[in-house]
């Protein structure tokens, strides 16, 4: 029976996932993508971005991934 733990295998993965994502992230490419769908909601677009971007950077520093994001607002024909 194996013991509760990290193991090699999965020190390596994290290792070689960390190492990937210095790669993205040095080509200017964003580590993480989020997608929002919005039909006539831009008085809230602004506070949406300024509530939810200190947990995008909170959960990428615990992970020890570069603050490279991006918030992608798809609008299907609003009117504002």
């Amino acid at each position: 029976e194996r013991e509760a733990g990290i193991g090699n295998e999965e020190l390596k993965l994290y290792s070689d996932f960390l190492s990937r994502m210095a790669e993205v992230a040095a080509s200017g490419k964003p580590i993480l993508s989020v997608v929002v769908p919005v039909f006539n909601e831009e008085e809230v677009v602004e506070q949406f971005v300024e509530t939810v971007s200190p947990f995008i950077l909170f959960a990428l520093k615990a992970h020890e991934l570069p603050p490279v994001y991006e918030i992608l607002f798809i609008d299907d024909g609003s009117r504002d």
